[in-house]
């Protein structure tokens, strides 16, 4: 069955999927669906643009080497993270990268026993994550980033504006990021289903469901 639900995923276009992340930001009532849509076009784009600064600059490497390029610290956890809720992996400021090796491993698992690593591209899961994680490194090293700079006015009060970001647009740029990094034909935010289905299968069709409704006709 999982496989068969990712491959409907596998048919989303980025617009789908940056609707979908919306949908999760606190944000989104704020915005229209073409204010969305621009912004969502803009997020995948710096996402990209990131990557191939990085490509252009010390030339194609893996992901790990270009996270000791920059020293970052990569510290791997064998727990699946709190007792509140699944963790796979965090970025935490300045330079510091967790992988949840205990999640790392189940979802390895399940693409193998349900034969579809030819379909996801024979992806390195460890390297995902730290792609996409280390994306939020260059974000918070650069304040000029679009999605770093990007943001909405929330309200004001005469001369005065309260702006705030968009967590939505940093998961979609971190996504693009690590799907230029390495070389996927497809949005690294499928696996949000994929790597809740070891813990919880029906929680994860739930999920499935409601993804699938940002599809456009």
């Amino acid at each position: 069955m999982i496989k068969e639900n990712t491959l409907e995923l596998l048919k989303l276009n980025d617009i789908e999927w940056g609707n979908y992340s919306f949908s999760r930001d606190p944000l989104q009532g704020k915005l229209n669906y073409e204010q969305k849509r621009e912004l969502i076009i803009q997020a995948n784009k710096c996402g990209a643009e990131q990557a191939e600064k990085l490509k252009i600059q010390f030339n194609v490497k893996s992901v790990k080497e270009y996270a000791e390029k920059f020293k970052i610290q990569v510290i791997k956890e064998e727990s699946e993270g709190s007792d509140n809720y699944i963790v796979f992996a965090k970025f935490n400021y300045p330079d510091k990268v967790t992988i949840y090796s205990g999640n790392v491993i189940k979802v390895e698992k399940l693409i193998q026993e349900n034969d579809m690593e030819e379909i996801l591209g024979h992806v390195d899961i460890e390297s995902m994550l730290l792609a996409h994680e280390m994306y939020h490194y260059f974000e918070e090293s650069d304040k000029k980033i679009f999605t770093k700079a990007k943001k909405i006015e929330l309200w004001k009060i005469g001369s005065f504006r309260y702006n705030s970001k968009l967590v939505a647009l940093s998961e979609i740029a971190a996504m693009s990021f690590a799907r230029e990094l390495l070389n996927l034909d497809y949005n690294p935010y499928l696996f949000d289903a994929i790597m809740l289905y070891p813990h919880n299968s029906i929680k994860t069709q739930y999920l499935i469901n409601e993804i699938l409704t940002f599809k456009e006709k």
